[in-house]
C-alpha cells in the first residue's frame, strides 16, 4: 500500500486506513501501563514534572521565538543560495498535512511478531468472536489485503486446539502462496481482540510489527 501511494495509485485515505486496519494495540498491557498510574501517586507526579519541564524546554515563546528566528535565518539563506544550487527536487512530495504513519509513530512501544512468536487466543471461542467482529462493515474495510473469512477462521481453530503455536508453525498450515495474506490476518485478528501473540526472543528475524502500550 505504500508503494500504491507513492505511485499515485492509492489515495492517503486508503494507505492509513489500510495501515490501521492492520495494526493491533494491546489493550491488555495498555489498561495495565494505565492501573500502574492511577494507582501510583510518585510515577503521576515524575510523570507531570518531566512533562512540565518538557513543556518549558520546548514550548515556552521564548524557546519558538528563537526557533522562528532560526527558521527565518535559515530560509533567507536558502533563498541566497538558490539560483547557485539547483538540486534535483524530490519526486514524491511531503504533505504537511499528511504524514507518514510508519515515522509519525516510530516512537511508540512496539513488538515485533517473528517466526518463533507464540500465538494464543483472547476471550471468546474462536467462531462466536469473529463471527461478532466480522459483521461490522469497518473491520471488514481493506479485506483484499489479508486472508479470506475462511482463513481466519482457520487461524483461530488451529490456535484453539494448540495454543501457543508460533508463526511459522501457524503458516505451515496454509499454502506458500497464501503466506503474506495469513501473516496481515494475524495482525487483524489481534487488532480485532481475538488473538495476542508473546514476544519472541530478539535476535529472532521479523515478520510484522504490532502496537503495544
Amino acid at each position: 500500500m505504500a508503494d500504491l501511494h507513492a505511485l499515485g495509485l492509492e489515495t492517503y485515505q486508503g494507505y492509513v486506513g489500510s495501515v490501521a486496519q492492520h495494526t493491533a494495540v494491546h489493550v491488555g498491557r495498555a489498561a495495565e501501563a494505565l492501573r500502574l498510574l492511577i494507582t501510583s501517586p510518585q510515577m503521576r507526579a515524575a510523570m507531570g514534572a518531566s512533562a512540565a519541564r518538557r513543556a518549558r524546554e520546548c514550548f515556552s515563546w521564548p524557546v519558538v521565538i528563537a526557533q522562528y528566528k532560526e527558521l527565518f535565518q535559515e530560509l533567507a539563506a536558502r533563498r541566497e543560495t538558490a539560483a547557485l544550487n539547483q538540486a534535483p527536487r524530490s519526486r514524491i512530495a511531503v504533505h504537511p498535512l499528511r504524514g507518514e504513519p510508519f515515522a509519525d509513530f516510530v516512537g511508540f512501544a512496539t513488538q515485533v511478531l517473528r517466526p518463533r512468536s507464540s500465538l494464543r487466543l483472547r476471550g471468546e471461542l474462536p467462531g462466536t468472536g469473529f463471527d461478532r467482529v466480522n459483521q461490522v462493515a469497518l473491520n471488514r474495510a481493506f479485506s483484499r489485503l489479508h486472508g479470506t473469512p475462511e482463513e481466519a477462521r482457520r487461524i483461530l481453530e488451529l490456535l484453539a486446539a494448540e495454543p501457543g503455536l508460533t508463526a511459522a508453525t501457524l503458516l505451515q498450515s496454509f499454502p506458500p502462496a497464501r503466506a503474506e495474506f495469513i501473516i496481515l490476518t494475524i495482525v487483524w485478528l489481534a487488532k480485532l481482540g481475538l488473538l495476542d501473540w508473546l514476544e519472541a526472543s530478539p535476535g529472532s528475524a521479523s515478520i510484522v510489527q504490532q502496537s503495544g502500550a
